[in-house]
């Protein structure tokens, strides 16, 4: 934590000096405190930095768009999950959605590198459109990140599956909560456990939990299904 504190003390007297060359350095030393941080639990004194990391990547991006705008994705999107933790969650709401606009436009050119952190977002920003209330629904979001997990799942199995699996679980997740689309969710709850437990014959200790996970998801709601 020193080392990242001490990182921001010297990027800041640097960016004064030569701003158009080291606020970069200084955004990326502000969200590495941020993280540290937040990995501890202090999500108040993480926010601060996580804002002010926010607040320099956008005036980067006014200037080099093409440069800048990933790392004010992450920013942004990093940020709404501080927010979320201290329970602010119409503003963590404004900032996933920055974040989703910025991959999207990110993800229409080089789809490769940024169509994953796009469908991960929309996860987010689901999940964050509840948390606030929001008018707008909920699962469109959620429901798209899992197309686009299923489409890259099906060029590149090995690396994709995992995120595909979580993705229906989360959907599944959430409709039990609100009780909402239950048939759906069963349908998802069941294509999860059929894909961890292929996971998990190929990797017997990284996928126990979320195999356990998903099958309690789907009994759970199976027998609410009978209950109905």
């Amino acid at each position: 934590m020193a080392a990242a504190e001490e990182a921001v003390a010297i990027n800041r007297r640097l960016a004064e000096l030569r701003p158009d060359a080291h606020l970069p350095d200084l955004a990326m030393a502000l969200t590495a405190v941020a993280n540290r941080l937040a990995e501890s639990g202090r999500f108040r004194e993480a926010l601060p930095a996580a804002e002010e990391a926010v607040g320099i990547h956008r005036r980067l991006a006014e200037a080099t768009p093409e440069a800048s705008l990933p790392g004010l994705a992450y920013a942004a999107g990093y940020l709404s999950v501080v927010l979320t933790e201290l329970r602010r969650y119409k503003q963590a709401l404004h900032a996933v959605e920055e974040a989703v606009a910025i991959y999207r436009r990110l993800a229409d050119s080089q789809p490769d590198a940024y169509l994953r952190r796009l469908a991960g977002m929309l996860t987010n920003l689901g999940l964050s459109r509840a948390n606030a209330r929001s008018r707008r629904p909920a699962l469109p979001p959620i429901e798209e990140a899992i197309s686009i997990f299923r489409r890259l799942a099906e060029m590149d199995p090995g690396t994709y599956r995992p995120d595909l699996a979580q993705s229906l679980l989360t959907y599944a997740d959430f409709c039990a909560a609100a009780n909402t689309c239950l048939d759906a969710a069963h349908d998802s709850a069941a294509e999860a456990v059929v894909l961890y437990e292929a996971l998990s014959r190929q990797q017997p200790h990284a996928f126990l939990d979320q195999l356990r996970t998903a099958r309690a998801t789907h009994s759970g709601i199976t027998m609410r299904l009978r209950r109905r």
